[in-house]
């Protein structure tokens, strides 16, 4: 099994910013602790729905959450600006290699 938190901030350590929500990857072969491979997407909708994905990269196991309204904690400013986030970092992350790990437009 591996929980997956879904934070919101900006601060750097993680547990300075608001959990949006946990879910859990059940189903995995055991592993020891970091050595599981889970490729993990997120998505933000024009309504700012916020959907998470996990995938395990051995078993091909997945699960998906979507977090709405008041729980994703996101206004139009908010929205706007995780967007412009999540572009940047596509944008610098287009030539990286990432160790076989998939995007979420990949799974």
């Amino acid at each position: 099994m591996v929980e997956i938190e879904v934070l919101e901030g900006d601060e750097e350590l993680a547990a300075d910013n608001e959990i949006l929500g946990t879910f859990k990857l059940m189903g995995l072969p055991p592993k020891a602790a970091g050595d599981a491979k889970v490729a993990v997407g997120v998505r933000v909708d024009e309504n700012g729905i916020v959907r998470v994905s996990a995938t395990d990269a051995e078993t091909g196991r997945s699960v998906t959450v979507d977090i709405t309204g008041s729980a994703a904690g996101l206004d139009g400013k908010g929205l706007a600006f995780l967007r412009s986030q999540m572009e940047s970092l596509t944008d610098e992350n287009a030539d990286r290699d990432f160790g076989g790990h998939r995007s979420e437009d990949e799974l």
